[in-house]
């Protein structure tokens, strides 16, 4: 029941209602109070409008994907197909012995091989991301490479038998698409991802850089298996009749000098070190050992391996030379490398006076899991490469400008296909801004890959000494190094 006493609360109550509404009512008129204008949001960050627009981008489905959907679960049962059937290793040796002679029968059957072999691959590394936790598959990054897989996948499960040099035309062109415009940013975006895991703390360490170790090394098996086939089918059409010697491996290998790509890569690591510390005297580099060792390898790989370990050397030794207030005439202590050749390998030793590596994170350089801080900075780097665009690549020019960017950075120059020996001197030198703090982790993976390995040993206060073991390419006719799908 209504109480007496109540009436002049609810009149009060009544009477502020009033006002209020006159009040909003006016300030509507004035257009101080439209609620049908959005809210200036921009005072809590300048790139607001930008950034939600990519929100939807975060969900389980998002909108622009044409594989991460509800429906993916029937796309799904094809790739369960594929991968109940088993990938073909194979040995550098088997791979020689199949280019010493090149007939049109033996260029179909490599192309037929390849166009099997790939889906299969593909197809198990798409599985392997399927089994990954969801926030961390969910990440868009990640999520991109697992789009970027499918969509190799979708195309070559339905490339019919190739049954024609017309029809390995046509092929060959499909494998160039992916070793350019198709898997171009798969490389950044799987790092990006590992970093933003990083500082989300999604994975723990040892899972993640089993995951991206695994994916680097099949990324490495595909590409030279691809490689491997355009190689061949372009020494047929010039000449199938060219004679090879008994120790060839390969179209893609090439006979390295180490003296030689030890200075072309000791060059590099200086020039990029000048542009850090501009004025200040270079290392000198001492090379001992067996100077005229020549060995055949993949140069792409080679000249990264010595590039990554020279250019650290050279950064800590013109650091410490720095710190200990030299003189005018003062030179910073050299960097020596040291060549050991072996019956199944060959090995470097680079040893410099930089001051050493403090010991309790020196097994950090190997891993792809950094600190929160650290991952935030090499994220930040790969964000401000020029012409770097993850989400569509849509043109040939602009794919041109992505790969020089990369080339910028501590993951470019491993991914060159068709790499001659001269373009190694012609390499675009990177600029020293673009550190991303990864390129001893992937020299980590590379080294392991071809049978070696690369090892720190750091005297803190004097020096490091960085052992990078290479096994020889087709000593054991039995070593499937093209088994790691």
């Amino acid at each position: 029941m209504l109480s007496r006493n109540n009436i002049p609360k609810i009149s009060t109550h009544l009477l502020s209602t009033k006002v209020f509404i006159e009040k909003f009512s006016t300030q509507h008129a004035q257009n101080q109070f439209d609620i049908s204008i959005p809210p200036d949001y921009s005072k809590y960050h300048p790139n607001i409008q930008e950034i939600s627009s990519h929100l939807q981008d975060l969900s389980p489905y998002p909108p622009h994907s044409p594989y991460i959907n509800p429906q993916h679960y029937y796309q799904n049962i094809v790739l369960n197909d594929w991968c109940r059937r088993k990938p073909h290793p194979v040995s550098l040796r088997q791979l020689a012995a199949f280019g010493n002679a090149l007939t049109e029968e033996k260029i179909l059957s490599s192309a037929n091989f390849v166009r099997l072999e790939l889906p299969i691959r593909i197809a198990l590394i798409i599985k392997e991301l399927q089994t990954l936790p969801f926030n961390v598959i969910n990440n868009y990054h990640l999520a991109k490479v697992y789009e970027s897989y499918y969509d190799i996948f979708d195309r070559f499960r339905k490339i019919p038998a190739i049954k024609t040099l017309r029809d390995n035309e046509k092929f060959c062109i499909t494998l160039q698409d992916v070793l350019t415009d198709v898997n171009l940013l798969n490389l950044p975006n799987l790092l990006m991802g590992a970093l933003e895991c990083c500082i989300l703390d999604a994975l723990p360490q040892k899972e993640l850089d089993g995951l991206v170790s695994s994916l680097l090394r099949a990324r490495i098996s595909r590409r030279l298996i691809l490689e491997e086939h355009l190689s061949l089918t372009e020494n047929f059409n010039v000449d199938p009749n060219k004679p090879r010697s008994q120790h060839f491996i390969g179209d893609i290998f090439f006979k390295c000098s180490a003296l030689e790509h030890l200075e072309i890569s000791s060059n590099n690591a200086s020039k990029f070190i000048e542009n850090l510390y501009p004025g200040i005297k270079m290392p000198k580099l001492i090379i001992e050992g067996k100077k005229d060792l020549s060995f055949q390898f993949l140069t792409s790989h080679l000249h990264y391996l010595f590039g990554e370990i020279l250019r650290n050397s050279y950064e800590a030794t013109v650091k410490h030379f720095i710190n200990s207030n030299p003189g005018p005439h003062d030179e910073p202590q050299p960097v020596k490398v040291s060549i050991i050749n072996n019956a199944d390998h060959v090995a470097f030793r680079f040893s410099d006076r930089g001051g050493g590596v403090d010991i309790k994170p020196i097994n950090k350089i190997w891993s792809f899991g950094k600190d929160s801080e650290l991952a935030k900075n090499s994220l930040s780097n790969f964000h401000k490469l020029p012409d770097l665009e993850l989400t569509t690549v849509s043109s040939r020019q602009q794919n041109l400008k992505a790969r020089e960017s990369l080339m910028n950075t501590s993951v470019g120059g491993i991914d060159n296909n068709n790499v001659k020996e001269a373009t190694l001197i012609n390499l675009i030198q990177r600029p020293a801004e673009y550190k991303l703090g990864l390129g001893l982790a992937m020299c980590k993976v590379y080294a392991d890959y071809w049978n070696g390995d690369l090892v720190m040993h750091s005297l803190s206060g004097y020096g490091t000494d960085t052992f990078l073991k290479l096994g020889k390419l087709g000593y054991s006719d039995n070593k499937l190094q093209l088994d790691r799908v």
